[in-house]
């Protein structure tokens, strides 16, 4: 008798610890839950208001500002595939705003060489800096195809400089263009009639790949009222 109760004894002691374990394991997970719903709140709340002030950035066209926000969105949300594409698109418009300066300059009909030298070079080191944005962008599926685009409109923007790398660039242009194509993606506009691609127009798979291209349209909707929308868009405007 006395031996079943020491049995009992110890079963029931053992089932007392072994409750008070479980109670303490399922306080510490509620803890933690706790704590990481506060930081899930606080990332989508910091999320929100960063989103605010980038909205502001760009309808400043403080493109700089805006790049470095959508910085620290990816920070806060590293599968923000948007937060992505935008920061690239921002380092691809300061470049463009280096061609534009370049362009008044020109057209003022007053030679400035030496600005123009540090704006051409400037452009150059933005178009890198983009075409790693764009690069970590092709991640994302539903940016993939505008990013292929603009790797290829960037290479052959590059390649219109005479010297070592410039056959490599455009190399990586039709590169790029091929893989686009391949993977059903269009341009709006048509490659053909793109003026950042004239560089390479004289490449051998150029031609085919416009053609391509017009096949992939003719298969997709999407592509095809897209075309049909801004042909009727230019005829419209009388272009």
């Amino acid at each position: 008798m006395r031996q079943f109760r020491s049995k009992a004894f110890r079963v029931i002691r053992d089932l007392s610890v072994l409750g008070v374990l479980c109670g303490c394991f399922y306080l510490l997970t509620l803890a933690f839950s706790e704590a990481d719903a506060d930081d899930d709140a606080t990332s989508v709340s910091s999320i929100a208001k960063i989103r605010k002030v980038v909205n502001q950035d760009i309808g400043r066209r403080d493109w700089e500002s805006a790049f470095n926000r959508y910085d620290e969105l990816i920070e806060l949300d590293p599968y923000f595939g948007l937060a992505y594409k935008s920061r690239a698109d921002c380092m691809n418009q300061l470049r463009l705003q280096c061609l534009n300066q370049v362009d008044r300059i020109r057209q003022s009909g007053i030679p400035d060489p030496e600005r123009k030298q540090e704006l051409t070079a400037q452009e150059q080191e933005l178009a890198d800096q983009a075409i790693v944005a764009y690069e970590a962008t092709l991640d994302f599926a539903r940016y993939r195809g505008e990013s292929l685009e603009w790797l290829a409109r960037l290479y052959s923007m590059k390649s219109r400089f005479e010297g070592p790398d410039q056959k490599e660039y455009r190399r990586k242009s039709i590169e790029y263009l091929k893989s686009m194509v391949d993977q059903a993606f269009c341009t709006r506009r048509g490659i053909a009639v793109i003026s950042d691609f004239e560089y390479i127009k004289d490449e051998p798979e150029f031609e085919n790949l416009c053609k391509l291209e017009d096949e992939v349209v003719a298969r997709d909707p999407y592509y095809r009222t897209v075309r049909a929308s801004l042909t009727s868009g230019l005829r419209a405007t009388g272009f």
